[in-house]
């Protein structure tokens, strides 16, 4: 029987310890708070920050090179609409008409076809124009003559001002050559030969982003690629990605300058590639 009460009495006291024991953990378990403290919370904060600071400038790169890559292969549509309708056209390069250019109150200005433009289409004339004629031919849809860096132009509203005869001009993405550049008259007309630029070097450049600073009525300002890069389309069919140095290859200065300053945007053009 002692035995017993011996046993019971050390089974009493061990609940009562163990039950102590719950007491006091609990008491310091409610004096802790669960979840990270503050000084771990700022920890991991930096460390996102940290990682983030390093993704973004990569990741606007990729973006930046991907349509940098989409840039490029929409010139190589348009080089390609180029030699499709020179081989319809007896080799004929595609441009405007030679009537002349109209300007509102004033008396007529130079022959269409030998302005470099990134019109398609000259309100006034009622008239298609540099790649525009290649839409009035069916070789190439409006998508085809807008940069997907170029965030400036909506290519479905411009064709439109086109196919419903608006007096309004309609724009696109890339400067196109035409006859531009050449240094004799009458102008070379066979894409398989457009002779020299007027600085004795051979035309090679055909297409290219059009970069555009000149304030001037109607006339969209235009920066794709942040204004540095340009993609540029060949007589030889290929395209290229080219720099922009020092604006070189954009059309800057005085509205009194602007014919002049795209002569030497095409002759600075020819002489970035063989």
């Amino acid at each position: 029987g002692s035995r017993r009460i011996g046993a019971t009495v050390m089974g009493n006291a061990a609940s009562v310890a163990g039950s102590l024991s719950a007491v006091r953990l609990g008491r310091r378990n409610a004096r802790r708070p669960g979840g990270f403290t503050l000084i771990e919370l700022l920890v991991v904060i930096a460390i996102i920050s940290l990682l983030v600071s390093i993704l973004v400038p990569s990741l606007n790169r990729a973006r930046a090179m991907a349509r940098e890559t989409k840039c490029l292969a929409t010139v190589g549509v348009q080089l390609r609409g180029i030699f499709m309708y020179a081989t319809e056209s007896e080799d004929a390069l595609a441009c405007g008409s030679a009537n002349p250019l109209k300007q509102p109150g004033q008396a007529p200005w130079l022959p269409i076809n030998s302005l470099a433009s990134y019109q398609i289409w000259l309100g006034l004339n009622q008239e298609y124009t540099a790649l525009g004629v290649l839409l009035e031919a069916h070789v190439l849809g409006p998508d085809a003559l807008h940069c997907p860096d170029d965030d400036k132009i909506d290519p479905a509203a411009e064709y439109d001002k086109a196919r419903n005869g608006s007096n309004k001009d309609a724009w696109c993405s890339y400067l196109y050559r035409q006859f531009d550049g050449q240094d004799e008259e009458p102008y070379q007309t066979r894409l398989s030969d457009l002779g020299d630029n007027a600085a004795g070097r051979r035309v090679t450049a055909l297409v290219m982003d059009m970069h555009n600073k000149v304030v001037w009525p109607d006339l969209p300002l235009r920066a794709p690629h942040d204004g540095v890069k340009s993609a540029m389309g060949l007589i030889n069919g290929s395209a290229v990605m080219v720099p922009n140095e020092n604006d070189k290859l954009t059309l800057n200065g005085s509205t009194a300058r602007i014919e002049p300053r795209v002569n030497e945007i095409l002759e600075h053009a020819d002489t970035l590639v063989d």
